[in-house]
């Protein structure tokens, strides 16, 4: 050491370094054996670019201000590590979607790639993504299921893409959206979670931004992302409103019933599903059905999320009023209201059970479908 500073372990610039170390505090008479070891046998006859190259790394991690001064202006910035850019894709499934598919594409123009898989459109739909920059694929998923289309459009997704973005045809990203994933996506990160506006006052965090590989759709309907066991996830978090929801109340749900038994059947510990099946049920006026699913569901040991629960609760107590039976269906309301007392529609859910006309109702805002 000299002084307080440790003297470098490279032969071809130490002094050089030594030097500027002295004058940067303020040294103006000193001896350097510099003399000694530019003309001595330490450096005749050896290799200079090798001693030029083992120096480097020392310089640049320990006196990167040198740089420029020893090997000419801007090297410091040539001999910085480049920094990767992002290859971000944003993608989708379409049928029929030529109301929304300028206005996605408008959304996430700053992408690298843009990606529709389209499953059988006979509008508009490829044509006006075509127009808008967007790459197209005709699939063809038989029997329908959601999370194999989805699947059919990542297998599309070229293998280079870091960052994929599931982002459905009735949803938008907002403005600053890339400048915030390059912020939190740091190196190694697999998942993003950030907040998704679903309309009508409601945000929540989400969970749709996923590197391109290792990852794939589970369920045939309310799908969601999984990650391969054999990937370690790393995730980032971002506050910041990424994505919004502009949902079409015109489109048809009616065969999400269908592949929610299915997805029932095929996993029946997940209380996701559930819990969704039962929901549904309670949309086709099956009350009776409905108030089974749910009791099932509340009873899973997987069951614990106390927000669906609640909401499961609710539920039965729309269920239980239709059925004409308020004295159920009151304490069905309570019980929701004790299980997640902070869940901001409980007041609104409360009154119903003194406000609701039975007939005809209206049950969660969406009117009884027809039964099958």
């Amino acid at each position: 050491m000299y002084g307080d500073m440790v003297v470098p372990p490279i032969e071809w610039y130490s002094d050089d370094v030594m030097c500027e170390d002295l004058n940067a505090l303020g040294y103006t008479h000193y001896i350097s054996r510099s003399y000694v070891h530019h003309a001595g046998s330490q450096t005749l006859g050896r290799d200079g670019q090798k001693l030029t190259n083992d120096a480097l790394p020392w310089l640049k991690q320990n006196r990167p201000q040198y740089l420029d001064l020893f090997f000419g202006e801007g090297a410091r910035k040539q001999m910085e590590p480049e920094t990767k850019k992002l290859k971000i894709c944003v993608y989708t499934i379409t049928k029929n979607e030529e109301k929304f598919i300028e206005r996605w594409a408008k959304s996430a123009q700053d992408a690298d790639l843009l990606l529709i898989a389209d499953t059988g459109s006979d509008d508009k739909t490829v044509e006006i993504a075509k127009a808008n920059g967007v790459q197209t694929y005709d699939i063809c998923i038989t029997p329908w299921r959601f999370d194999h289309a989805r699947n059919a459009s990542i297998a599309l997704i070229p293998k280079d893409i870091d960052i994929c973005i599931c982002l459905d045809a009735d949803e938008v990203m907002e403005p600053g959206w890339r400048e915030e994933i390059e912020r939190v996506w740091v190196t190694g990160t697999t998942h993003l979670q950030y907040k998704f506006n679903w309309g009508g006052g409601i945000e929540f965090y989400s969970m749709k931004i996923h590197a391109r590989h290792g990852y794939y759709w589970h369920h045939p309907c309310h799908e969601h992302i999984r990650a391969d066991l054999r990937v370690p996830e790393v995730w980032a978090t971002s506050d910041m409103t990424l994505i919004t929801h502009h949902p079409d109340h015109e489109k048809s749900r009616g065969h999400y019933l269908d592949l929610l038994e299915l997805s029932v059947k095929e996993d029946p510990h997940c209380p996701r599903n559930a819990f969704y099946y039962a929901r549904e049920l309670s949309y086709y006026c099956r009350w009776d059905d409905a108030i089974e699913a749910l009791k099932k569901y509340l009873a899973m040991p997987e069951a614990t999320w106390i927000n669906d629960r609640c909401y499961a609760m609710r539920v039965l107590g729309q269920c239980y009023l239709a059925k004409e039976d308020p004295v159920s269906a009151e304490g069905w309301y309570h019980r929701a209201a004790g299980e997640a007392p902070n869940t901001g529609s409980l007041g609104s859910r409360l009154q119903d059970f003194t406000t609701t006309n039975i007939d005809g109702l209206n049950v969660m805002g969406r009117q009884c479908e027809p039964s099958r």
